[in-house]
């Protein structure tokens, strides 16, 4: 069982900053997603993550967050631990309860991805872009 994380402030503790360029992310030895980063894009994302007053903490080498969100139609509660370096990869596990479910059955989704850096954002990627799984454009997070 994953212990409670230790309090601290989600100010006195930070995501440690990814590697500039093309992160992916893999679930069950499939891509789904690819995003380019630099520094910028990277503070967004990891602010994205600590939105519903998550609280961020550290469990030995391990960093650990919990996130409640709120919309008119459900609460979705998240318990994320991530584990690696970070400058080159590390492995997430999410677990996500919805109330009301979202479907029959679909109380709790439990989420496992490993995220890794390719290299370099490609030739026509721009910082905040992001991909699906066949290296199709999303969207930029900037909106640009």
């Amino acid at each position: 069982m994953i212990g409670v994380a230790i309090a601290a402030p989600a100010a006195a503790l930070d995501f440690p900053p990814r590697k500039p360029g093309l992160w992916q992310s893999s679930t069950g030895g499939k891509v789904t997603d690819q995003w380019c980063l630099n520094d910028r894009a990277d503070k967004a994302l990891r602010e994205i993550d600590l939105m519903c007053g998550a609280t961020l903490g550290a469990e030995g080498d391990k960093l650990v967050y919990d996130n409640q969100c709120k919309t008119r139609a459900r609460t979705i509660s998240s318990h994320v631990v991530m584990t690696g370096d970070f400058t080159s990869a590390y492995h997430v596990e999410v677990h996500e309860t919805y109330d009301p479910p979202q479907s029959p059955g679909q109380g709790v989704v439990v989420k496992e991805a490993e995220m890794r850096w390719i290299g370099p954002c490609l030739a026509g990627q721009k910082p905040g872009d992001v991909f699906d799984g066949d290296g199709t454009k999303r969207i930029n997070i900037f909106g640009d």
